[in-house]
């Protein structure tokens, strides 16, 4: 995709799964790193010891743990949930369990960082 691109589809069945794509773009001062699926992300805890990390993309849901800040893991995912863009994260070697993070809290990292 090229430009600001995105768009949703939807499942015509009564289970109604979504995949959502967009061309997603770093904040300014977050970093020129790939978004790709298992690029490396820095967490951000915006002078905070620790960031929680959620087991859905929303500030409602259950808390799954809480991440160091300026631990490094992988982005497995992002997707927008209102205002804001969720990204789920795992650690690295590790199976992938749910773990979502505001994307304000996470530098994107390129490569050699």
């Amino acid at each position: 995709m090229s430009g600001h691109s995105s768009f949703t589809l939807e499942e015509q069945s009564p289970f109604r799964n979504r995949i959502s794509v967009s061309n997603v773009h770093s904040p300014a001062g977050a970093g020129n790193g790939s978004h790709a699926a298992y690029s490396k992300v820095k967490l951000n805890g915006h002078g905070q010891a620790t960031v929680t990390l959620y087991a859905r993309p929303n500030f409602g849901a259950s808390i799954s743990g809480m991440g160091v800040s300026g631990e490094v893991l992988n982005k497995l995912g992002c997707q927008n949930s209102g205002s804001l863009t969720w990204c789920r994260v795992g650690y690295p070697n590790q199976a992938p369990s749910e773990l979502w993070v505001p994307s304000n809290s996470l530098t994107f990292l390129g490569d050699g960082e």
